[in-house]
């Protein structure tokens, strides 16, 4: 069999029907002398603003003697200990705040720590815990409540989590200690189990 080979757009109904994407098509911007020159005159005179300032500090630091120019590079470093050392501290105190917040049962420290007004954080971050028990009093809703349910969806009852052996609580390394340790409380959790399911 011979293969045939054809022009599958001579098929085609109309040749510019749709979207015609053809680079070549495309109008380009063009420039005038004036506008390339006006472009590069701006460009040249930001770099060489920037460069006269960087040859200015390059001088400024020759001409300084040497206590000068130490105590300068000193202040330098100063600053950036300060920056870093905030930063440190600002860890620091998040970290503080996200443990005691778990600890106190707030649904979400990271809120707590945003709501939390750190101006007022004691350097040894003491005061932490008082400080969210005051963000709690203005939205309760960041602490987990102790007793979910009630009326007609009541939570769970106490022998409901003690039971291992209930699908919801499920665990075999309770289950051999309660066998060994009372073989009698064990059987009355699995019958309650059964009769559960």
């Amino acid at each position: 069999m011979e293969n045939i080979k054809f022009d599958l757009q001579f098929f085609a109904e109309d040749p510019d029907e749709g979207n015609n994407t053809d680079p070549t098509k495309e109008s380009a911007k063009t420039f005038t002398q004036e506008d390339v020159d006006s472009i590069l005159s701006k460009r040249l005179a930001r770099e060489r603003k920037a460069w006269e300032q960087q040859l200015e500090e390059e001088r400024k630091k020759a001409a300084m003697t040497e206590t000068e120019r130490l105590k300068a590079e000193s202040e330098q470093k100063v600053k950036e200990w300060e920056e870093k050392y905030k930063t440190a501290t600002e860890r620091i105190l998040k970290a503080e705040v996200k443990a005691a917040a778990a600890e106190m049962g707030i649904v979400d420290p990271e809120v707590a720590f945003l709501l939390l007004k750190t101006d007022e954080v004691n350097e040894d971050f003491s005061n932490v815990k008082d400080l969210l028990v005051e963000v709690i009093k203005e939205k309760p809703y960041l602490k987990k409540s102790a007793n979910i349910g009630g009326g007609t969806n009541p939570g769970a009852s106490q022998n409901a989590e003690e039971n291992p052996w209930l699908p919801e609580y499920f665990n075999l390394t309770k289950q051999g200690q309660i066998l060994k340790s009372d073989p009698a409380k064990a059987q009355a959790l699995q019958e309650q189990a059964r009769k559960r399911k």
